[in-house]
């Protein structure tokens, strides 16, 4: 969120503060409990693998990234979630991302947040949700879906190509 305050009026978008603690406090923590192996194998193999960047070769990916990995980030992202509900005092909690997914539907203007133009909940959702979108996770599907976001999505799209975000098989530097 710091980061936010800092560029997002530099670009000429004010901050939403309340959807921001909606999507870092609620969404991310939500995320983290929710998803599922096939998510985070999805996303490893997005941002990592393809990358080149995965600790182990190619060959042994189809085994150990869905039996292995998914399942690791599983335990690790659900526990951080729970710990940080727990322990940060920060506000964490966790919400059904369909209910969340509806929520943010409910609260647009238009296609976009703020109407015709992204404002910074667009830009700052489509950010959290973008690794997932790149991955072709389910649960991004499922969120997109819940929502009925499928217009914001494209529209998000042609604003900040997903491709863009990513260089082949990777994030950009």
């Amino acid at each position: 969120m710091i980061i936010f305050k800092s560029l997002f009026p530099a670009i000429g978008l004010p901050i939403d503060e309340e959807w921001e603690k909606k999507i870092t406090l609620g969404l991310d923590t939500s995320v983290k409990i929710q998803a599922t192996a096939a998510d985070w194998a999805a996303l490893f193999t997005a941002t990592i693998l393809n990358k080149g960047d995965a600790p182990f070769p190619g060959c042994l990916a189809c085994i150990l990234v869905p039996n292995v990995v998914g399942p690791k980030m599983v335990k690790v992202e659900r526990e951080q979630g729970e710990f940080n509900i727990k322990n940060s005092g920060c506000g964490h909690y966790k919400v059904p991302i369909e209910e969340w997914a509806k929520a943010f539907a409910a609260a647009r203007k238009g296609v976009f947040f703020g109407g015709e133009k992204p404002a910074h909940p667009d830009v700052s959702l489509y950010g959290y949700l973008a690794g997932f979108i790149y991955a072709q996770a389910p649960i991004a599907d499922k969120f997109i879906s819940a929502g009925g976001l499928e217009d914001w999505l494209a529209a998000m799209q042609k604003e900040i190509p997903i491709d863009n975000c990513f260089v082949k098989g990777g994030f950009s530097a």
